[in-house]
């Protein structure tokens, strides 16, 4: 069943990626919020990776959900947010509870790559 976010790495670090395609579409944002939620409890997750590589812009319900899952106690980093959504996240002042890398400190981080053969699509 596609829930438009795939788990490229699970357990203490847990690594996802949202679908670019399904992120902005806000019909079952109560039910992916849950099932993030209980995914994440599940896997015993401390620290939370989300690549934004697919992901040209961020609807209002997935800064709801970083923000729901940082106040859970998990660490939450973001990888390769546009311009747009640092800016968004600037202004909000999510920025101050979510890590932010930058692109500029990425350079020698390897990207998630979504056709790996380990990765689990949700």
């Amino acid at each position: 069943m596609d829930r438009g976010y795939y788990a490229y790495k699970t357990g203490r670090l847990t690594v996802i990626g949202f679908d670019g395609r399904r992120v902005l579409q806000n019909e079952h944002c109560t039910t992916v919020t849950c099932e993030l939620l209980e995914f994440l409890s599940r896997n015993a997750c401390e620290i939370l990776v989300v690549d934004l590589m697919d992901v040209p812009l961020v609807n209002s319900w997935i800064l709801g959900v970083l923000a729901a899952i940082r106040q859970r106690g998990i660490r939450v980093e973001i990888y390769h947010p546009t311009q747009v959504m640092e800016d968004v996240l600037t202004v909000s002042h999510l920025d101050r509870l979510l890590h932010v890398r930058h692109r500029g400190m990425m350079a020698d981080d390897p990207p998630a790559d979504p056709a790996n053969k380990d990765t689990t699509h949700y």
